[in-house]
């Protein structure tokens, strides 16, 4: 006797016992940027430039991962808010860790580290002590996410001159590397405020948001 075809009750239970096991899966994509970015700060300020450049296929696997857990949660269709919090909660401990490697390999000022920091802490605690925090994101979608890119691209410009010079890249001139680090130096330098100001933006639309109607 042929087998008949599947239901759609059928289909769709057997998506239902699969997405668990999906979620769990984006979420230890996500999580594994967590010891990834630890390994990463580890070899990259060791002495040895070979253990050093063991931080290339780091950086690669932990950006890989930011791509792809983003990819299967829209495709699986299991974007949860924990998922947004596991993310979020991971995509800070590489930023922090590249933060740290960038100050310490091109002596950017430590404060500049301590302000993207605080700017990060500040967003987390704004998400957890305001209810209703991800209908303002919404609102303010380009926003948030135009700070989150801008941090990406300033790390990975500064974090590919370091890789560029480490693996004494030959296509790469030395006054093109030159010209890179000079604008990536005045990027992270407008990166601050840029951070804070869109922050700003966005606590302040989340309170208009918020207040009551007035009675007349």
């Amino acid at each position: 006797m042929l087998n008949e075809p599947a239901s759609n009750g059928n289909l769709k239970a057997g998506n239902v016992v699969a997405r668990p096991r999906r979620s769990l899966i984006v979420n230890i994509v996500s999580i594994s940027r967590i010891p990834l970015a630890a390994m990463f700060l580890f070899v990259t300020t060791d002495r040895d430039g070979e253990i050093q450049k063991i931080g290339l296929p780091i950086l690669i696997f932990i950006i890989s991962s930011d791509i792809i857990d983003g990819i299967l949660a829209r495709h699986w269709n299991v974007a949860t808010a924990r998922g947004h919090v596991i993310d979020g909660i991971a995509d800070r401990s590489f930023y922090f860790a590249f933060a740290f490697v960038v100050c310490a390999k091109f002596n950017l000022p430590w404060l500049w580290c301590y302000l993207l920091i605080l700017r990060e802490s500040l967003l987390l605690a704004s998400r957890s002590a305001f209810p209703n925090w991800s209908k303002t994101i919404v609102m303010n979608n380009k926003l948030a996410k135009s700070t989150g890119f801008l941090t990406r691209l300033v790390l990975s410009i500064f974090l590919g001159h370091y890789f560029s010079t480490l693996y004494n890249c030959k296509f790469i001139s030395a006054r093109t590397l030159n010209s890179i680090l000079i604008f990536a130096k005045i990027s992270a330098l407008a990166l601050i405020p840029y951070s804070y100001v869109t922050l700003f933006v966005i606590v302040k639309s989340y309170i208009n948001s918020s207040k009551p109607l007035s009675e007349d």
